[in-house]
């Protein structure tokens, strides 16, 4: 409860700052008010933007979608405030940034007034970010209903309230922690490949692991250039279909090396006329 209490007093705090600076910014919308809506708005849309990104973005770059991540959100919220606020873009970033920092401080000063652990809280915080964002993608691909979705938000609800009991329990009961690790302890069960060198359980994992027969795979015809060396199929615009070994790029050509009844011929693709590419694997 006094946890609860310091977050709305620290969010007080943050909505009266950052509508000062705003209203300093020549913000003609600078109402704690106003603010608080450019928060909601651009934190909703922000979570609706990251759908699109987290489903379709796995063949990026990993540091190019790190950046987008961080970017776009930030983009989303700035405009939020530009046109909630009715500021200028040099207000709006401004503004995003001050709002960020004192919401950090205030909150990190929150959690400290009401006596909690600052890492446990945040990784609370952190707990319930990534339960949203596999929400989110769930909701999106339709494997969750409404009535999980319900279930889902309530649950996460209680993460930091439970985070925080446990937190004082195990503060109040230093020497029952000792017992306990004790019985852990007692209770461990040592399973047999614990008990064999590394290289025979890497053994016994790829001799359980199912045979997978490989099959031709549809990519990216501009990937083609990282199948060299590579067994693929072409479809091509005139409806012919050639199978053979990629051995190399020569311009805007792909050499296939085929086997035909006299020997092995190679040929050059032009790569603009593929319809449809794909690697066997």
């Amino acid at each position: 409860m006094i946890f609860l209490a310091s977050v709305v007093v620290a969010l007080g705090v943050t909505l009266w700052l950052v509508s000062y600076i705003a209203k300093m910014l020549l913000a003609k919308r600078p109402g704690m008010g106003w603010i608080f809506l450019a928060w909601l708005v651009g934190g909703i849309l922000a979570m609706v933007a990251m759908v699109p990104i987290g489903m379709f973005g796995v063949e990026l770059n990993p540091n190019i979608l790190f950046v987008i991540m961080l970017l776009v959100p930030f983009l989303i919220s700035s405009a939020a405030y530009k046109y909630i606020n009715q500021m200028g873009w040099g207000g709006a970033i401004t503004t995003n940034i001050a709002s960020s920092v004192i919401g950090m401080i205030t909150l990190l000063a929150a959690i400290l007034v009401s006596g909690n652990s600052i890492q446990g809280t945040l990784d609370s915080i952190n707990q319930i970010a990534k339960q949203k964002q596999a929400m989110s993608g769930a909701v999106a691909g339709g494997g969750l209903s409404i009535d999980g979705l319900s279930s889902a938000v309530a649950e996460s609800e209680n993460i930091i309230e439970q985070g925080i009991d446990q937190e004082h329990a195990a503060n109040e009961d230093g020497g029952d922690d000792n017992m306990s690790a004790d019985s852990e302890e007692d209770d461990l069960v040592i399973k047999e490949t614990d008990l064999l060198p590394a290289g025979a359980v890497k053994e016994e994992v790829i001799k359980q692991k199912p045979y997978v027969a490989p099959k031709y795979h549809v990519v990216r015809i501009g990937k083609i250039g990282s199948l060299i060396g590579r067994p693929i199929r072409i479809h091509r615009t005139n409806g012919k279909t050639l199978k053979g070994a990629l051995v190399g790029i020569r311009g805007n050509s792909a050499v296939i090396k085929q086997r035909i009844h006299s020997g092995v011929a190679t040929t050059p693709i032009s790569i603009a006329t593929i319809s449809k590419l794909e690697v066997y694997r």
